[in-house]
């Protein structure tokens, strides 16, 4: 009881604690529509905050999806023109940046529990992230940068949009012609609102996946590291003491098995937004220099589809980069154990060696 109790008392330090670690991206994505709030049936006004969840949830899935609804639209005005091609491009990029959110709000909960989880049960039986409290500390930073990028990207469309192409951009932006005071501040509200809470979804959605990416990197980095520690320490020791050894091994391959099961609840929890990102990001970018080749669009929509191209080529990299290196160091730990003295140890270890 009292081993339990004090298990609860590490787990719950707010310095390395998970949920206390992760709850400015929790919050942050509560507040725009990303993940849903936690509502217990005993609190006050429990019906009210219900109902008023599921409105902030149908407003963001209206601004998201209606901007898709208005390029379908205009791709159909346009649809025995050469310019079908390049708008598709849009509506690639709309329609992932509207599936993101939708699908994370309706399975973040579950996902994000059983993540929750295994990121305790870990934090618990073996020893905090090696990198839990430099995360908690640089993970504020990051969502305000994400934050502003996000805003100040969506500030720029509304100006690219107004300013200097308003008359190339304006097929491209029907209904919305710019041409009275009224018209242009519906215009603004709509697609600023749309450009900013995709941006907001997709840029938190990175934040997560970056922090996520960075604890588990250098948590299998360091249990390869008191691996080797503990080979070189048994090979170099005259009288082995085999049992103690075998001990080693096995608690080290139930960590490092709790850890790949924290990647796959990772995955469980981002495979939708990595989904998004790979499917659009290659038909939009075919799409968008089909339209600059053939010279079918004009130069404030040539900006445009690039801008938003770029940034999905470029996560499409990070991502692969990441993932290569999460599946690397999720190995090494075997490449390690072929240094083992195998004429120093008994069958028993050898299994556990081959587990």
């Amino acid at each position: 009881m009292e081993a339990k109790k004090a298990s609860e008392m590490e787990c719950s330090d707010p310095i390395t604690d998970p949920l206390s670690t992760f709850q400015p991206i929790l919050t942050f994505g509560r507040v725009v529509g990303l993940f849903g709030w936690v509502i217990s049936p005993t609190e006050k006004r429990c019906s009210l905050k219900k109902f008023l969840c599921w409105f902030q949830f149908v407003f963001v899935q209206i601004i998201v999806w209606g901007i898709v609804l208005k390029y379908i639209i205009v791709m159909y005005m346009d649809i025995h023109s050469a310019r079908l091609i390049p708008i598709l491009a849009l509506v690639s990029y709309h329609v992932g940046s509207a599936y993101v959110p939708t699908l994370t709000y309706i399975s973040s909960t579950k996902h994000f529990r059983q993540l929750l989880k295994v990121l305790n049960e870990y934090h618990t039986l073996f020893e905090p992230f090696q990198k839990m409290r430099s995360l908690k500390k640089y993970l504020k930073p990051i969502i305000a940068f994400n934050s502003f990028n996000g805003f100040s990207n969506s500030v720029m469309f509304c100006v690219l949009v107004s300013l200097p192409y308003r008359e190339e951009m304006a097929r491209l932006m029907y209904p919305f012609n710019f041409s009275d005071v009224k018209n242009s501040i519906m215009a603004y509200l709509f697609l600023g609102s749309s450009q900013l809470f995709s941006l907001l979804h997709l840029n938190l959605m990175f934040s997560l996946t970056c922090a996520l990416s960075y604890l588990l990197i250098f948590e299998f980095k360091h249990i390869t590291k008191k691996l080797k520690i503990g080979i070189e320490k048994f090979n170099s020791t005259e009288l082995k003491d085999v049992a103690e050894f075998e001990q080693f091994l096995e608690k080290i391959r139930q960590q490092h098995n709790l850890v790949v099961e924290i990647l796959e609840a990772t995955n469980s929890l981002l495979k939708h937004y990595f989904f998004t990102f790979f499917a659009v990001a290659i038909p939009m970018i075919c799409f968008s220099l089909y339209g600059v080749i053939r010279s079918y669009l004009a130069m404030g929509e040539i900006i445009f589809c690039f801008m938003t191209a770029y940034s999905f080529a470029l996560c499409v990299s990070i991502f692969s980069i990441v993932g290569a290196q999460l599946n690397f160091k999720a190995h090494e730990p075997l490449e390690v154990l072929m240094f083992i003295d195998l004429s120093s140890i008994n069958d028993k270890t050898y299994r556990t060696v081959r587990k």
